[in-house]
């Protein structure tokens, strides 16, 4: 499914769903690491319909780092820039 046209000025997407999904283990310190998924909820213009939910993923964690015994997390969703990018 393509991503539905979306976006307006009285009714901009709402996130339904956020949540850190486990993609991977860090190779030497075995923690894990995540990549964000955004359930965002879309409508289409001037229709005010709403031909359902898309789920937007952050960036994959980094493929090397320094050891930190601590999880590793890909950058955030970028909501706004998803938006932009959809068809017109």
């Amino acid at each position: 499914m393509s991503p539905p046209t979306c976006h307006t000025a009285w009714e901009p997407p709402i996130v339904t769903k956020r949540e850190w999904v486990e993609v991977g283990r860090c190779s030497i310190s075995k923690e894990p690491a995540y990549q964000e998924h955004v359930t965002v909820a879309v409508a289409y213009w001037p229709d005010r319909t709403s031909p359902g939910t898309a789920v937007v993923l952050g960036d994959k964690p980094a493929l090397s780092r320094p050891v930190t015994y601590q999880p590793e997390y890909g950058s955030a969703v970028k909501i706004k820039e998803w938006i932009e990018g959809l068809p017109r």
